[in-house]
């Protein structure tokens, strides 16, 4: 049987058998890979390593190489080259990596975002020992958490452990890019264009929320993809002219803002940086003899808030008690009943559900696993220092997400409470606390935004028994867009607890 399948009976093939075929069948194109990527590097070895000296400014022993692979598989001589660059990083620079392509931990496609991810500490001067420890810990990240590594999760576990290896080099290679900013055009035929705007992250996330909004004031009659609105949109908010609502009708019902604005019904455009207090501290330069710095024990979240210009105010605060930035239901965040508790752990690469992180502030013999760093929503890993910069904003608003009053319990962990009307829906500070932890939707394949998304239980809850699940704990609180929602209603059995479980490629835990 192949894949699972019956060649003589395929229509009488189970069901799982073929999930579980398919499964294998994806380790087994990863091991193929893997080695193909043998071959090619014994081909490199004899080719390029033992006729280097020998080798002349026209012709050399990467070009033959290149060329000998490009005819065996009638790939573009680029193809080919980049076919040796993957074979040679994975097997040199990242053996272990290597090792979970062979096992089928990792896809190829997998395989070369971690090869893009990880240049900043293979490049030259870069000490062997750091691009060890790099290797290590993403291989053993790889084969310690169950579930599977959708793309964004993947680029964000491989971006922390990078940017706590070389904080200035990240710093520096993020000043560059802030120097390259700009507005560039391209012509794309046919009479249409393209304009491509670079700056930085968070300008990005407001721009992005401006448009979309103002694309999404039409009423349900405008026959507009959403794309086309936001395009249309773009043009309004750049030109200064007006938005119109494309549905006809004299009785359309759209609230088109005037030229230049958005709708006003909400002011702010909040952008979610999740980070630990540390990141929020400058770094200090600690004498040999000095103490260490005190450890703080508090993860914080930064929501940068851009005010609409037809509301008159900048970095307006919204009506709620704790001045928390972020668009949560109106429970309160005291309220009592079943909760949740977090660990409190000193490792920071522990997972989501390390709440509060023990870490001394940076400094210069600190070890990498120290070094904090942050999440953006919508844009993945951000370093310390670009937290700071956000948190300086002065339409920045800073709260944590554990609140100052919460108390410790006796193991270090703190609980946050359930709604204490129904215990079945979380409060305020736990639905946000999972919305932090996890930063993303957890259906597998699914990248949308945890603030966007819906929060579920992957138990339902039992109306006949109460007590055999359906609380929501974050041992079973999952985010989902919705649609693993519809599976999990319609599938029954085993599937219910399988299409939606979390997987444990957790939001990064900073």
């Amino acid at each position: 049987m192949l894949g699972g399948i019956d060649p003589a009976a395929p229509d009488a093939s189970d069901t799982v058998a073929v999930l579980e075929g398919l499964t294998r069948l994806r380790c087994g194109e990863a091991f193929v890979v893997w080695a193909r990527y043998q071959s090619i590097g014994v081909l490199y070895d004899r080719l390029v390593v033992e006729r280097a000296e020998a080798d002349g400014l026209i012709v050399d022993g990467f070009s033959d190489a290149a060329a000998r692979i490009s005819g065996i598989f009638a790939v573009s001589r680029s193809q080919a080259e980049r076919m040796i660059d993957e074979a040679i990083v994975l097997r040199d620079d990242l053996p272990q990596v290597f090792g979970c392509l062979r096992e089928g931990i990792v896809s190829i496609d997998q395989a070369r975002l971690v090869i893009s991810r990880t240049d900043l500490v293979r490049g030259p001067g870069t000490p062997p020992e750091v691009v060890a420890a790099v290797d290590e810990q993403i291989a053993t990240t790889l084969r310690t958490r169950r579930g599977s590594w959708k793309r964004p999760r993947l680029r964000d576990m491989v971006d922390r452990i990078v940017f706590r290896q070389d904080p200035d080099a990240v710093r520096e290679r993020r000043e560059r890019a802030l120097d390259k900013r700009g507005v560039f055009t391209d012509n794309c035929g046919d009479g249409v264009g393209e304009i491509t705007a670079v700056m930085s992250a968070e300008n990005v996330q407001v721009a992005v929320a401006a448009v979309r909004r103002l694309a999404d004031a039409v009423c349900d009659g405008d026959g507009r993809t959403r794309q086309q609105r936001a395009s249309d949109a773009m043009f309004a908010l750049l030109s200064g002219s007006r938005f119109e609502c494309a549905c006809g009708s004299i009785e359309c019902t759209a609230a088109i803002p005037e030229p230049g604005t958005v709708p006003p019904a909400d002011p702010r455009f909040v952008i979610h940086v999740v980070c630990n207090e540390a990141a929020l501290t400058a770094p200090e330069v600690l004498s040999s003899t000095a103490e260490p710095a005190d450890s703080t024990e508090s993860r914080v979240e930064s929501s940068a808030e851009t005010s609409d210009p037809a509301a008159g105010a900048a970095g307006s605060m919204p009506g709620t008690g704790d001045g928390v930035g972020i668009g949560a239901d109106s429970v309160d965040d005291t309220d009592a009943g079943s909760g949740e508790t977090f660990d409190a752990g000193t490792d920071a690469d522990d997972g989501p559900g390390t709440w509060t992180v023990r870490v001394d502030r940076p400094r210069p013999d600190v070890s990498p696993e120290a070094v904090p760093v942050g999440f953006m929503d919508g844009y993945g890993i951000i370093s310390a220092e670009h937290v700071r910069d956000v948190a300086a904003r002065p339409d920045a608003v800073i709260h944590r997400v554990v609140p100052i009053n919460t108390p410790e319990n006796a193991d270090g962990t703190f609980t946050l409470p359930a709604h204490g009307v129904d215990p079945y829906r979380p409060s305020t500070a736990l639905d946000e606390a999972v919305r932090c932890r996890d930063g993303y939707c957890v259906d597998p394949g699914c990248s949308r935004s945890a603030w966007t998304a819906d929060n579920d239980h992957v138990a339902e809850y039992d109306h006949h028994n109460p007590d055999a699940g359906g609380p929501p704990v974050t041992r079973i609180s999952t985010r989902n867009a919705g649609t693993g929602t519809s599976r999990k209603r319609s599938a029954t059995g085993s599937m219910t607890s399988t299409a939606t479980r979390p997987p444990a490629d957790w939001s990064p835990t900073m």
